[in-house]
């Protein structure tokens, strides 16, 4: 698992929506679990951009996480997440 540092955005007029921005390093095949999402059904959107020139990433979604499928190391990444917050 990925140690991540994130800020949690609500919309004031919709309490369950939440997105995310998650700084992360990845290696292919490195997986983020999100505990705010319960599982696929909450987690709607994840996108990975690598930070050194804003390439995007391919991952995908299982449940609550997300895993780097993309081929790399040591990847400096930022995590865009947004789906519907586990209740």
């Amino acid at each position: 698992m990925v140690d991540r540092d994130y800020q949690i955005n609500k919309q004031a007029d919709v309490k369950v929506y939440i997105w995310m921005e998650v700084d992360v390093e990845m290696s292919q095949n490195d997986t983020v679990t999100l505990a705010e999402f319960s599982d696929a059904e909450n987690l709607k959107v994840a996108t990975l951009v690598r930070k050194t020139d804003m390439t995007v990433l391919t991952n995908s979604i299982s449940n609550n996480q997300v895993t780097c499928t993309n081929a790399g190391t040591n990847m400096q990444c930022v995590l865009f997440i947004g789906g519907v917050k586990a209740t």
